[in-house]
């Protein structure tokens, strides 16, 4: 099975979330009377995956830096950005109920708090704001407040706030590595996942069979999931790929031979029409003359019927025209 990076990652992720599901699984069915063989083989799935997972023990973190896996990161990082800003409101939570939403150390601490914004924040802003927020936490007034019963719970939720932002900084581990060394734990990550599939697959399989006898308690234990599946992005349109100043790629020659074609096939019937006309050409001259004389002839005639009469006196002699 040919694997890309990132779909060998999301597989030992998925075998991580599967070990899970099945200590729980156990533990549902351990409260079943009898069904001693399904305890055993849904025992025995949990140690397949185990013994098949203990080679990708840390792999995760490390290769988390590679270039092709900046989609895991961005999700690894909104994951615990989210958690670190939990334990922020956390902290508000805290004094808000041992003093006072009015207590004047949480606007020591936060005076900017705009802890939505700081759930989509970038990374810069986010190191800026717990830098800031170290920084006011060693001032003389939070010190000294800190140090009262009223706020014994806050070094600890400090600490935690602290430990969260730290988790969230792994999601950018490893950037920027060598290249050599991006291959080689390229290479580690698809090798391993691709052993680590054959144990996936034995372990749900060995799960549904522990799990046939208590009806719909398989799907209920998420066991029937599978390793996320996503969405290529869509290739960019030709014209954003090509570089600016690179002249157009010549055409096919399929397509040259289609053009000249068609070329040929106008110039036909155009210089069937030029030798149509040269040939009509004596016989509108020779035409001539005589429609000439045709519309002459009425015209004449015309002429005639408009000359004035000569009047006749009255014994029948012409009387002269003036």
């Amino acid at each position: 099975m040919a694997l890309t990076t990132i779909e060998a990652y999301d597989l030992v992720r998925f075998a991580d979330q599967l070990q899970d599901k099945l200590v729980h699984a156990g533990e549902e069915l351990a409260q079943k009377r009898a069904l001693k063989s399904e305890k055993e083989w849904l025992t025995a799935a949990c140690a397949l995956l185990k013994a098949a997972r203990e080679p990708t023990t840390g792999l995760l973190e490390k290769v988390r830096g590679l270039p092709e896996l900046s989609e895991v990161r961005d999700e690894y990082a909104a994951e615990f950005q989210g958690q670190y800003v939990d334990a922020l409101e956390k902290l508000v939570a805290g004094f808000t109920f041992h003093t006072s939403a009015k207590d004047p150390i949480i606007e020591a601490l936060y005076p900017h708090q705009k802890f939505p914004a700081l759930r989509k924040a970038e990374r810069e802003a986010v190191d800026e704001y717990q830098k800031d927020l170290e920084k006011r936490a060693k001032g003389t007034y939070v010190a000294r407040q800190l140090g009262q019963p009223n706020y014994a719970f806050a070094p600890a939720v400090l600490q935690a706030i602290a430990a969260a932002h730290a988790k969230w900084q792994t999601a950018f581990a490893g950037l920027g590595m060598p290249e050599d060394e991006a291959a080689e734990l390229r290479k580690e990550l698809v090798a391993d996942a691709k052993k680590l599939d054959l144990a996936v697959k034995q372990a749900k399989l060995l799960a549904e069979a522990a799990l046939a006898p208590v009806n719909g308690m398989f799907e209920e234990m998420g066991l029937a999931s599978k390793p996320k599946k996503r969405t290529p992005k869509a290739a960019k349109p030709a014209k954003e790929e090509a570089k600016e100043g690179e002249a157009p790629a010549a055409p096919a020659s399929d397509e040259v031979a289609q053009a000249a074609a068609a070329a040929a096939a106008e110039e036909k019937p155009a210089k069937k029409d030029q030798e149509e006309a040269a040939q009509d050409e004596p016989k509108r001259e020779e035409a001539a003359p005589a429609e000439a004389a045709q519309e002459a002839a009425p015209a004449s005639s015309a002429a005639e019927s408009v000359k004035p009469k000569k009047k006749k006196a009255a014994n029948g002699v012409p009387a002269e025209s003036k």
